[in-house]
Protein backbone atom coordinates (compact mmCIF):
# COMPACT_ATOMS: atom_id res chain seq x y z
CA UNK A 1 0.00 0.00 0.00
CA UNK A 2 2.91 2.34 0.68
CA UNK A 3 4.09 1.83 -2.90
CA UNK A 4 0.68 2.78 -4.23
CA UNK A 5 0.59 5.90 -2.05
CA UNK A 6 4.04 7.02 -3.21
CA UNK A 7 3.15 6.32 -6.83
CA UNK A 8 -0.08 8.32 -6.55
CA UNK A 9 1.72 11.23 -4.88
CA UNK A 10 4.26 11.25 -7.70
CA UNK A 11 1.64 11.16 -10.47
CA UNK A 12 -0.78 13.62 -8.87
CA UNK A 13 1.90 16.14 -7.93
CA UNK A 14 2.54 17.06 -11.56
CA UNK A 15 0.55 17.95 -14.65
CA UNK A 16 1.65 18.31 -18.24
CA UNK A 17 1.59 21.79 -19.88
CA UNK A 18 -2.01 21.25 -21.04
CA UNK A 19 -3.16 20.53 -17.46
CA UNK A 20 -3.50 16.75 -17.71
CA UNK A 21 -2.32 14.19 -15.19
CA UNK A 22 -0.18 11.63 -17.02
CA UNK A 23 0.12 7.89 -16.30
CA UNK A 24 2.57 5.79 -18.32
CA UNK A 25 1.97 2.04 -18.47
CA UNK A 26 4.79 -0.34 -19.38
CA UNK A 27 4.08 -3.54 -21.33
CA UNK A 28 0.34 -2.89 -21.58
CA UNK A 29 -2.15 -5.69 -22.08
CA UNK A 30 -5.84 -6.03 -22.79
CA UNK A 31 -6.36 -5.72 -19.05
CA UNK A 32 -5.54 -2.01 -19.32
CA UNK A 33 -8.45 -1.53 -21.71
CA UNK A 34 -10.77 -3.28 -19.28
CA UNK A 35 -9.56 -1.13 -16.38
CA UNK A 36 -9.99 2.06 -18.43
CA UNK A 37 -13.56 1.10 -19.38
CA UNK A 38 -14.45 0.27 -15.77
CA UNK A 39 -13.14 3.58 -14.44
CA UNK A 40 -14.77 5.56 -17.28
CA UNK A 41 -18.13 3.91 -16.57
CA UNK A 42 -17.83 4.28 -12.80
CA UNK A 43 -16.80 7.94 -12.77
CA UNK A 44 -18.02 9.05 -16.21
CA UNK A 45 -14.53 10.39 -16.76
CA UNK A 46 -12.70 10.64 -20.03
CA UNK A 47 -9.16 9.60 -20.80
CA UNK A 48 -6.84 10.48 -23.66
CA UNK A 49 -4.96 7.31 -24.60
CA UNK A 50 -1.82 7.15 -26.75
CA UNK A 51 -0.45 3.72 -27.68
CA UNK A 52 3.26 3.96 -28.45
CA UNK A 53 4.51 0.42 -28.97
CA UNK A 54 5.62 -1.02 -25.65
CA UNK A 55 4.08 1.80 -23.58
CA UNK A 56 0.67 3.39 -23.29
CA UNK A 57 0.27 6.97 -22.11
CA UNK A 58 -3.03 7.81 -20.42
CA UNK A 59 -3.98 11.42 -19.69
CA UNK A 60 -6.89 12.83 -17.72
CA UNK A 61 -7.80 16.16 -16.17
CA UNK A 62 -9.65 14.41 -13.36
CA UNK A 63 -7.55 13.79 -10.28
CA UNK A 64 -10.09 11.29 -8.93
CA UNK A 65 -10.20 9.36 -12.22
CA UNK A 66 -6.40 9.03 -12.26
CA UNK A 67 -6.42 7.86 -8.64
CA UNK A 68 -9.05 5.19 -9.39
CA UNK A 69 -7.19 4.14 -12.55
CA UNK A 70 -3.86 3.72 -10.79
CA UNK A 71 -5.33 1.75 -7.88
CA UNK A 72 -7.33 -0.55 -10.18
CA UNK A 73 -4.31 -1.08 -12.44
CA UNK A 74 -2.05 -1.97 -9.52
CA UNK A 75 -4.62 -4.47 -8.22
CA UNK A 76 -4.53 -6.19 -11.61
CA UNK A 77 -0.75 -6.26 -11.74
CA UNK A 78 -0.20 -3.66 -14.47
CA UNK A 79 3.19 -1.94 -14.48
CA UNK A 80 3.25 1.84 -14.17
CA UNK A 81 6.37 3.75 -15.10
CA UNK A 82 7.48 6.49 -12.72
CA UNK A 83 9.83 9.41 -12.96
Amino acid sequence: MARARRLLEDILSRRDPQGYYVVVFEQPSETLGEVLREVEEKLRAGFVVEDIGSIVIVRSRSRNAVKELVLAALKRGLRIKTG
